[in-house]
C-alpha cells in the first residue's frame, strides 16, 4: 500500500475488493483507492467553422474528468435540432473536420468525454451551414506582362538600330576608304 500525494489516493498492491465503493482496478494487481471516481463533465465551449463541404469542429477539455484522465470523445451530428445520432469516436483530441457534407443545409453537433468510469453529459449544441466559397479572383497582371511581345520587339529594334549606329560611327572614325 502506499499513498500518492499528486491525486490524493492510496494505491493498494495485491488487492481483491472488487466492486468497493471508490476502487478501481488498474490492471491484475493494483488498485486505487481514494475519494468516488466520476464521469467527466460536458466539453466546454464548442466552436464551428464552415467550410466548402465541411465543418472544422473545436471544443476545450470538461472542467472535471472525474478523476480518471479522459480516453475519448464522442461527436453528435444531425441535421435537425435535438436529433442528434453517434456519428464518431476519437482519441483524446480536441477537435475534428467532419467532411463530405451537402453545402446548404445546416448540421447540428454536441460532444461528450470519456473516461475509464464511462461517457459524459454532451456539450451544449452548436450549429453551422458549409457553404461553397467563392474563389479569390486573381491578381491584376502588371502591363508589362501583358505586353511583354512588344516590349521584346522595341528593346530588340533599339539593340539593332544601336548596332548599326555603332558600325557607322566606327566607319568613320577609322576613316575607312572604299574604293
Amino acid at each position: 500500500m502506499a499513498y500518492d500525494s499528486q491525486s490524493d489516493r492510496i494505491i493498494l498492491f495485491g488487492g481483491a475488493a472488487v466492486g468497493a465503493p471508490g476502487l478501481l482496478l488498474l490492471n491484475d494487481e493494483t488498485w486505487v483507492y481514494g475519494p468516488p471516481l466520476t464521469l467527466p463533465g460536458a466539453p466546454l465551449n464548442p466552436q464551428k467553422v464552415p467550410g466548402d463541404r465541411r465543418i472544422v469542429l473545436s471544443w476545450q477539455s470538461p472542467s472535471s474528468n472525474g478523476g480518471v484522465p479522459i480516453i475519448n470523445y464522442r461527436i453528435f451530428r444531425g441535421t435537425a435540432s435535438g436529433s442528434l445520432s453517434f456519428l464518431t469516436e476519437l482519441g483524446n483530441v480536441l477537435g475534428y473536420t467532419d467532411t463530405g457534407l451537402t453545402n446548404g443545409v445546416t448540421y447540428y453537433y454536441q460532444v461528450s468525454a470519456k473516461n475509464l468510469i464511462g461517457e459524459g453529459p454532451r456539450s451544449s449544441q452548436i450549429s453551422a451551414t458549409p457553404v461553397t466559397l467563392q474563389p479569390v479572383p486573381p491578381l491584376p497582371t502588371p502591363w508589362w506582362q501583358q505586353y511583354w511581345y512588344l516590349i521584346l520587339i522595341v528593346v530588340a529594334a533599339a539593340v539593332t538600330s544601336g548596332v548599326l549606329v555603332l558600325r557607322k560611327l566606327r566607319k568613320e572614325k577609322i576613316g575607312f576608304r572604299s574604293g
